[in-house]
């Protein structure tokens, strides 16, 4: 008798149909670098790239606090939360600077901050309205998706004087138990071919 059991794969339903697994991960409220990043060459500066999160399993849902200042873009591939002419890491493991994108195409849904910075420890406290109940926030989103990974960057650009460019974000996704290696590469195209329209 067999011991190679195959794994559950990205359509396996059962796995969505339980409890997602806790995973809750946060970042200062300046972690989250601001969208016009530059490569090292060009002497403009930081190195830095957008943030990516990658969960051990395929996601069921996740939700998303920004804590920060600004807004933050939120999409499945980091050329999609991208602007032109802004620069952006390469998928090449041997390359150090950053490729300079130049196309206009935006995939990635925008989340507003509350306005203020949120204290340190990530939790916000809504204020009264006039009719005794806490105002609304819309600095939170939760996404009902499957995903192995999401990438985070500043709304603002660097370029913007007199502004603090980073924002922070607070996660809490609920996994299944499929391995992120069963669920397919989420990006636009595949070899010059549309794979994921939006992505």
């Amino acid at each position: 008798m067999g011991i190679n059991w195959p794994k559950s794969g990205a359509n396996h339903a059962n796995a969505f149909q339980m409890p997602g697994v806790p995973f809750v991960i946060s970042t200062a409220v300046n972690d989250i670098p601001a969208r016009d990043l530059q490569d090292k060459s060009s002497g403009g500066g930081s190195d830095r790239r957008p943030i990516k999160f990658e969960f051990p399993f395929v996601t069921k849902w996740i939700t998303i606090r920004n804590i920060g200042k600004n807004n933050l873009r939120i999409g499945f591939s980091e050329e999609g939360i991208m602007s032109k002419n802004d620069f952006y890491s390469l998928s090449d493991v041997n390359a150090v600077d950053g490729e300079q994108k130049q196309h206009n195409t935006l995939n990635f849904y925008l989340l507003h901050t509350s306005g203020s910075e949120h204290s340190t420890n990530g939790f916000h406290h809504p204020t009264t309205n006039r009719m005794g109940g806490d105002t609304a926030i819309d600095d939170s989103i939760t996404l009902n998706v499957r995903c192995t990974e999401i990438f985070l960057v500043s709304d603002s650009a660097r370029n913007n004087p007199g502004n603090t460019h980073a924002t922070g974000v607070s996660i809490m996704a609920g996994l299944t138990t499929i391995p992120r290696d069963q669920f397919p590469t989420l990006t636009g195209s595949i070899l010059g071919n549309l794979a994921f329209e939006g992505v």
